[in-house]
């Protein structure tokens, strides 16, 4: 450590304080497993670490469970389906339990922009990122994530934000001059991906640095510690995750599940509801952060359209196939790193006969990219 211990204690006197801005609160297993991973790096550096509660409606009202959900077609479907509903609901409650347990957050709750700005935050640096907190495309995407709130000489630091997995096309131009302005304010800046660093260069002119996703800056014991010991699961399986419906991936994870004669787990209600009548699907919803990981640790392959899927999967040593994952910004740089881009094929050889070795080989590729992330961080914050 020397160096670097030495340099993070210095930082730590000079700078107790540092906030974050991210989708901590996004019902969704990577937004909220990247927040944790970021701040216990934060933390890990030397410094006194938060995350800034802020929560618009729009985003509450996206991820509302099923039962507290008034619109007429979702009351039917309670009705229709109370089990289905009922797991929703206690995923709902899995998510805001792992905030509140191991997630360090402001004791006030911002909802918009003009919140945070009248908060009278007290912090020596903010962070805002990672995730996709710059992909103007989202539905809960929103100006505070550029720090637009943020007052005095207090450092602004942009750590791995996205732009998604289509940046030339889903970021507008129309969003192009209020981006370079945010932007022109911030002291360091690094995106998650190429794709993104590309983008904001064609915007700004400068090139950020590439720096990884924060979910790969912990070790593999780390995410271990997080996961049950027993499986959620009956028997061998395949998981199959991806946040947008997809008919052609569940047709590729059931051809795949005959051959291998698995059955195919799925954690999203509305998949559950459209693809019950498919015997080789398994439902099993009440599936918050933990569980998530818990899941793809136990599987025997996991078929994905979703980057932080592809993540745990290499974490987790487990076989995988990113579909289409070459065309997605995010998953085709995860993919290069680590030299992993068969993964994104259609497998041809036995999916079983891709052993732990496979994986811990590409995990470790990703070394230099780690110690480049951590260091882009000790030096934005010092």
């Amino acid at each position: 450590m020397g160096k670097a211990q030495d340099k993070a204690t210095y930082s730590y006197e000079m700078m107790k304080k540092v906030g974050i801005i991210t989708f901590h609160a996004s019902h969704n297993y990577g937004s909220m497993l990247q927040a944790y991973a970021l701040q216990k790096t934060v933390e890990a550096l030397g410094y006194n670490c938060e995350i800034i509660n802020f929560r618009t409606k729009r985003q509450k009202k996206m991820y509302r469970p099923l039962p507290l959900d008034p619109r007429l077609l979702s009351v039917l479907k309670t009705i229709r389906f109370p089990k289905l509903a009922f797991n929703d609901l206690r995923k709902h409650r899995l998510f805001e339990e792992f905030i509140h347990e191991y997630l360090k957050v402001t004791n006030a709750e911002y909802s918009n922009l003009q919140q945070l700005r009248e908060a009278n935050f007290d912090y020596d640096a903010y962070i805002s990122g990672s995730d996709q907190i710059w992909n103007t495309y989202c539905y809960d995407y929103d100006p505070a994530y550029f720090l637009d709130f943020v007052k005095g000489s207090a450092k602004k630091i942009a750590y791995a934000p996205s732009m998604g997995p289509r940046p030339e096309t889903d970021v507008k131009t129309n969003n192009d001059s209020s981006i370079k302005k945010y932007l022109s304010f911030y002291n360091a800046l690094s995106v998650r991906e190429e794709g993104t660093a590309d983008r904001i260069e064609r915007i700004t002119g400068i090139r950020p640095t590439v720096c990884l996703d924060p979910t790969l800056l912990l070790s593999r014991e780390d995410w271990y510690s997080l996961t049950d010991n027993v499986s959620h699961i009956q028997g061998d399986y395949i998981l199959l995750y991806t946040p947008l419906c997809d008919e052609k991936l569940y047709d590729k994870a059931t051809e795949i599940a005959k051959k291998y004669h698995l059955k195919v787990v799925v954690t999203l209600f509305n998949h559950c509801f459209r693809y019950r009548n498919n015997r080789c699907i398994e439902s099993y919803t009440p599936v918050g952060p933990k569980e998530f990981l818990t899941l793809i640790k136990y599987s025997r392959f996991v078929v994905c359209k979703s980057f932080h899927a592809v993540v745990f999967s290499l974490i987790f040593s487990r076989p995988f196939y990113a579909v289409n994952g070459m065309n997605d910004n995010r998953v085709n740089h995860l993919l290069k790193l680590t030299g992993l881009e068969n993964f994104a094929n259609y497998p041809e050889k036995n999916i079983l006969d891709f052993g732990p070795d496979t994986f811990v080989k590409a995990f470790a590729l990703l070394q230099p990219a780690k110690d480049k992330s951590i260091n882009f961080l000790q030096d934005a914050l010092s």
